[in-house]
């Protein structure tokens, strides 16, 4: 039988301080439960980065048990997901569930010194330019000005103009998380989205022991630029139930 999780110390012990499932767990916010089993760890959080997520880690077995646990007690919406090679070996053992797609856990603990340089936070009075750019660089961002979870803006300029913003967005104690991320299109390649993703992490590790991100498997220009930084690559995946 699963045992749930309430503290933040024991979810870390249970899942050996994965990285992954403490940021889910946003320091055990309303809403948010975790289980372990059979050498398997769930962490069921609403709208962390706008996605009712279920991450998983450990054994398939006790992760299947798990995946279907979450979702029956929190509703078939929740996504399980976790590294890739775990999803689908949860996927072969529930057939209802569906991949959904593929994508990178990236992190660092540590930025170059020199690549925060020409980022700065914008004040909340400037918060409307940030979403102009945005809906202009990344119309699709999970991060939106003034979402739950999205604490503050940074941005790059030239000429005075806005040029490229990131957002600290769904931070918890454990993990700084870096979204929004959106240029100019007519600026980009110039280096203002390293300026502005550089001051963000660096900003974040000043207080916690790593940053990190999501994006999408198929994003070649922005993982380049992660990875540039000193961000690694973790190679995940979600599923959903599929709809009868």
């Amino acid at each position: 039988m699963a045992e749930e999780i309430t503290e933040i110390h024991s979810l870390a012990e249970a899942c050996g301080a994965d990285p992954y499932l403490l940021w889910a767990a946003q320091g055990f916010a309303p809403g948010v439960r975790a289980w372990s089993v059979q050498g398997a760890v769930a962490v069921a959080s609403p709208r962390v980065c706008a996605r009712d997520r279920v991450v998983l880690s450990g054994e398939p077995e006790g992760a299947a048990q798990l995946a279907a646990l979450a979702l029956e007690e929190m509703g078939s919406g929740f996504r399980p997901q976790g590294d890739a090679t775990l999803v689908r070996a949860v996927l072969a053992r529930l057939p209802w569930l569906r991949l959904v797609e593929e994508f990178g856990w990236m992190q660092t603990r540590a930025v170059p010194g020199d690549a925060a340089s020409g980022a700065e936070w914008i004040p909340r009075t400037g918060w409307a330019e940030v979403a102009e750019l945005l809906a202009r660089a990344n119309p699709s961002s999970y991060a939106q000005v003034g979402m739950d979870g999205v604490s503050r803006w940074a941005g790059s300029r030239t000429a005075g103009a806005l040029a490229a913003v990131a957002a600290d967005a769904w931070s918890s104690a454990a993990v700084g998380f870096i979204a929004g991320v959106g240029a100019a299109p007519a600026l980009r390649g110039r280096g203002f989205g390293r300026q502005v993703c550089a001051r963000v992490a660096s900003d974040l590790l000043a207080t916690r022991p790593l940053a990190a991100l999501l994006v999408d498997a198929d994003n070649a220009a922005a993982i380049a630029l992660y990875r540039g930084l000193g961000f690694e690559w973790r190679s995940v995946a979600s599923c959903q139930a599929r709809r009868t």
